[in-house]
Order: C-alpha cells, then sequence, then structure tokens
C-alpha cells in the first residue's frame, strides 16, 4: 500500500509541475499574440483584447468570497494538522508562502499537493484509508483535466506554431470563432 501511495504522490507532483509549466508557456506567449495582432489585425485589436479583459474580470469571482467548505477527510484534516504544526507562520519564522499553499490545498481538498508539501518538509506518510486514495485518485483525475483543456487553448496551439502561418491561422480562427471575421 506505501508503494502505491508513494506512485500516485510522485504522478501527482509531476502533473502539478506540467501544469505549472504550460501555464507558464500559454502566459509567456500572450504578449506575443497580442503583438501579432496589433500588427496584422489591428482593426480587431482593441475589440478583441478590450472585451475579453472585461469579460475575464465578470466570469471570474473572487475565491476568496466564496464559503469555504466543511473538511470531512480525517487523513486531510491530520496531514494538514502535521504540516501546519511545522510550517506555520506563528511557529516558524520563513515566509510563509509554503503554508499559504497548504492552507489553500486543505481548504480544496487537494491530498495531492498536501502529501506533495509534506514530502517537502520531510513528514512521512504512514498510511492512508481506501477513502484518501480515491480522494488521491480524484486530484489527479482534475489535474490531467486541466493540462487537457489548457492543451486546447489558442495560446498553446501558439507556443507549438512552428510558423508565421500557423499563427495566422490561429489568429483568423480566433477572429472568426467571435465572428470578427469571415
Amino acid at each position: 500500500m506505501r508503494s502505491k501511495i508513494k506512485k500516485l504522490t510522485l504522478k501527482y507532483a509531476y502533473l502539478s509541475l506540467e501544469k505549472e509549466e504550460i501555464e507558464e508557456i500559454c502566459s509567456s506567449v500572450e504578449g506575443e499574440m497580442r503583438s501579432y495582432l496589433d500588427e496584422h489585425y489591428p482593426e480587431h485589436y482593441q475589440a478583441y483584447f478590450g472585451l475579453q479583459t472585461k469579460n475575464q474580470t465578470e466570469d471570474n469571482p473572487h475565491k476568496e468570497n466564496q464559503p469555504v467548505p466543511k473538511i470531512k477527510n480525517k487523513d486531510l484534516k491530520t496531514l494538514y494538522r502535521k504540516i501546519a504544526s511545522k510550517i506555520h507562520p506563528d511557529k516558524d519564522r520563513g515566509d510563509g508562502g509554503l503554508f499559504s499553499k497548504a492552507a489553500k490545498a486543505y481548504s480544496e481538498s487537494d491530498i495531492g499537493k498536501l502529501l506533495e508539501i509534506a514530502g517537502t518538509i520531510g513528514i512521512e506518510i504512514q498510511e492512508l484509508s481506501q477513502e484518501t486514495i480515491i480522494l488521491l485518485d480524484k486530484n489527479i483525475d482534475d489535474l490531467e483535466k486541466e493540462i487537457k483543456s489548457k492543451k486546447q487553448t489558442s495560446a498553446w496551439l501558439w507556443a507549438q506554431a512552428k510558423s508565421n502561418s500557423e499563427k495566422d491561422e490561429i489568429i483568423q480562427y480566433i477572429l472568426n470563432k467571435k465572428g470578427d471575421i469571415q
């Protein structure tokens, strides 16, 4: 059972890093996409990016305003408490960034992230319940879905494009989808 937990934790850590890398790549090409659109389709530039920014603001309410769900998984709670006892800002004068990540993971029932943090700070995991292993599998599935979704974005396709003609096709697709050009 320990080896299964270790394998799942490593898989989670790998997928977490892959998601982070994909997000960085997508974020890094946004400016390049904007410049290309401004240079080649200036009449659509302001309409596309001005509207997109407004819609993103409306569609992304702050998570802080949403109520934190009650955590029911015993292993999740126990692991979070062990982590907090080691790295809580009141006990450890460090930067608290890792603790913030742990608190977020706890509130989102992300056992994978808590296991990753526990490994980083030297907390050894003995046993996890079957319920917790199922939750870890769900966390892994969620990461895989997020990665797949990110790889279907125009930013990811742009980053993978090998030529300017491929990039132009991506911009035309975006503009066609918005109804700006036929």
